[in-house]
C-alpha cells in the first residue's frame, strides 16, 4: 500500500478495471504454492489385495492394459499379495488419527478375495469412516451381501459394462456364473439397504452399451448409475482412449484427479496415473508404514509433486488430467434421475422416492440449488 492510501488498494493496480484473467505463469505459481501446502484431505484409498478372479482385456494389471503384452506386477513384484491385516490396522491408525473421513478399499484386484476384508471394514466404521469400494459383483451373492451389510459398509460400486452375456464375455469374464452373479450383484446390496452404485466403461466392443445397462437398473432404482472413460498405458505416460478436450499442456498444481493411495507396500502415491512409472520415482515417495505420522507422508508427498522436475513435466502431459474447476455442461432430470453430464461423462443419481412424483422442472431447480442434498443431510429424505 502506497503512503497508507486504501483506494489504491482497492483499485488492486487496475484502475478500478477487473482483469479477465491471470497470466499463466502467476497461475502457475498460485497452484504449485497451494500444492506444496495443501494440509487437509479428507479420503484415501487402501489397495489391499492385487488377486484378481478377472483378466479383462483392458485391466493395467491383469489384462493387456498396461505396456501391451507386458505384466505389470512383474514390473512391480513389491505390490503382488496381500495386505497383512496388522499392516492395514496401522495404517488406519494413522489416517484415523490424522482425520480421514473417507476410506476407498478399492485395490489392484477384486475385494472380495481378501481374506480379511470384513474384519477391516469393521475396523475402519468402528474408527467412524465412512467406507466404499469398488468389485466386479462376480462374488457376491446374498450370504455376501448380508456379511458386508452387517459389516456395515456404506457404499458398493459395480463395474458392469455389459448386460449382454455374449459382450461381457470379451470385456470382462467367459464365466456363465459370474456373468449371472455380477448382474444380481448391485440389485442384492441395494435391496438390502446398501448405497449401490454401477460403473460402465466405455470400451471399443461395448460401444453404445451404456445405454441398455441404464435401462437394466433403472426400474430396480440402483442409487447411482456412470459410465466412464477407458484408458491405456504408454512408455510416457497414461492417457483416456477418447478425449475429451484438446490436448495441450496443462496447469501443474491445478489437476482435480488428486485420488491419494496407498499401495500394498504402504507407499503413498496422489493419483492413479503415478504407479505406472512408479519405478523411475519410488525413492522420491513416502511411505505410511515408515512414516511417523500421516500428516508426515502427504508433507513428503506434495513437496515431492510441487518441486520435482520429472513429476512436474508429467502432470503438465497427463492425458488424465482432470480441471480443477470443471463446467458442467448439462444438467437434467430424466426417467426419474437427476443427470450430470459432463466431458462426455453422465452420472445419473436416483431420485428419492419421496420427492420422485414431484414435476421434473421442479425437481431440476431443487438439485440446481443443492435443496435435495440439504434435504439428505437434514434426515427428511
Amino acid at each position: 500500500m502506497r503512503g497508507g492510501g486504501g483506494k489504491w488498494l482497492e483499485s488492486n493496480l487496475w484502475n478500478d478495471k477487473i482483469p479477465d484473467y491471470l497470466p499463466s505463469w502467476q497461475v502457475e505459481k498460485i497452484a504449485v504454492w497451494l500444492l506444496q501446502n495443501r494440509k487437509k484431505i479428507y479420503s484415501v484409498t487402501l489397495y489391499l489385495t492385487s488377486k484378481c478372479n478377472y483378466a479383462c482385456p483392458m485391466c493395467t494389471f491383469h489384462g493387456k492394459g498396461y505396456l501391451g503384452e507386458k505384466s505389470y506386477f512383474q514390473d512391480n513384484p513389491q505390490f503382488v499379495g496381500d495386505m497383512e491385516l496388522e499392516k492395514a490396522y496401522k495404517i488406519i491408525d494413522k489416517v484415523s488419527d490424522y482425520g480421514i473421513s473417507r476410506i476407498s478399499l478399492t485395490t489392484q484386484g477384486e475385494p472380495l478375495l481378501y481374506p480379511h476384508l470384513i474384519e477391516v471394514i469393521k475396523y475402519c466404521k468402528a474408527k467412524g469412516f465412512y467406507v466404499v469400494f469398488t468389485s466386479n459383483g462376480s462374488l457376491m451373492d446374498k450370504e455376501m451381501a448380508d456379511k458386508l451389510k452387517d459389516a456395515r459398509v456404506d457404499e458398493i460400486n459395480f463395474s458392469i459394462d455389459s448386460i449382454d452375456e455374449e459382450v461381457y464375455k470379451q470385456v470382462r469374464s467367459p464365466n456363465h456364473k459370474y456373468y449371472k452373479n455380477a448382474l444380481q450383484a448391485p440389485i442384492i446390496a441395494k435391496n438390502i439397504g446398501i448405497y449401490t452404485a454401477v460403473h460402465f466403461t466405455e470400451q471399443k466392443v461395448n460401444k453404445g452399451g451404456f445405454k441398455q445397462v441404464l435401462e437394466y437398473y433403472r426400474p430396480h432404482r440402483i442409487q447411482q448409475i456412470r459410465n466412464g472413460f477407458e484408458c491405456e498405458v504408454s512408455d510416457k505416460n497414461i492417457k483416456r482412449v477418447r478425449e475429451f478436450r484438446e490436448a495441450t499442456h496443462y496447469i501443474h498444481g491445478l489437476c482435480a484427479g488428486n485420488e491419494y493411495i496407498i499401495l500394498l507396500d504402504g507407499t503413498l502415491v496422489g493419483c492413479c496415473s503415478m504407479y505406472y512409472f512408479i519405478n523411475e520415482i519410488k525413492n522420491n515417495l513416502p511411505n505410511v508404514l515408515n512414516d511417523k505420522t500421516f500428516g508426515e507422508s502427504l508433507d513428503k508427498l506434495h513437496n515431492f509433486l510441487a518441486k520435482n522436475p520429472l513429476m512436474i513435466d508429467k502432470c503438465k502431459k497427463c492425458g488424465a488430467y482432470v480441471p480443477s474447476i470443471v463446467s458442467t455442461q448439462e444438467k437434467r432430470v430424466e426417467k426419474g434421475y437427476f443427470v450430470l453430464r459432463n466431458f462426455g461423462r453422465e452420472i445419473w443419481f436416483c431420485i428419492p422416492e419421496k420427492i420422485s412424483s414431484l414435476p421434473d422442472d421442479v425437481l431440476l431447480y431443487m438439485y440446481q440449488n443443492n435443496l435435495v442434498t440439504k434435504m439428505k443431510q437434514d434426515g427428511i429424505l
